[in-house]
């Protein structure tokens, strides 16, 4: 049983290797703890799974979209705006009117 749960994440470990890398996002884009390109996910994941694989989880879809607005201002772009939600058009909902 305990080989299986290993096997599981070290799985979710090459997933989000492969993932985070194709997602296309920047690290300048981000703020905080989640500040971190592909191999910093992939190694955060690695070393503190039970922190770093639900975090990405989390983060996933503002990175997609974050990677998304980077191909359509192109690579040499300045790092977005900080602010909550990436730039309007972006793909990511706006945030729910209070």
């Amino acid at each position: 049983m305990g080989n299986l749960i290993y096997l599981a994440m070290l799985g979710s470990v090459v997933w989000v290797a492969i993932d985070s890398s194709r997602l296309g996002f920047d690290k300048r884009d981000l703020t905080g703890v989640a500040a971190m390109g592909p191999v910093g996910w992939t190694l955060c994941v690695l070393m503190i799974w039970i922190v770093g694989f639900p975090m990405y989880l989390v983060k996933r879809p503002y990175l997609k979209a974050m990677g998304q607005w980077r191909r359509q201002v192109g690579p040499a772009a300045p790092p977005a705006p900080r602010f909550a939600y990436p730039p309007p058009g972006a793909g990511y909902p706006p945030p729910a009117a209070r």
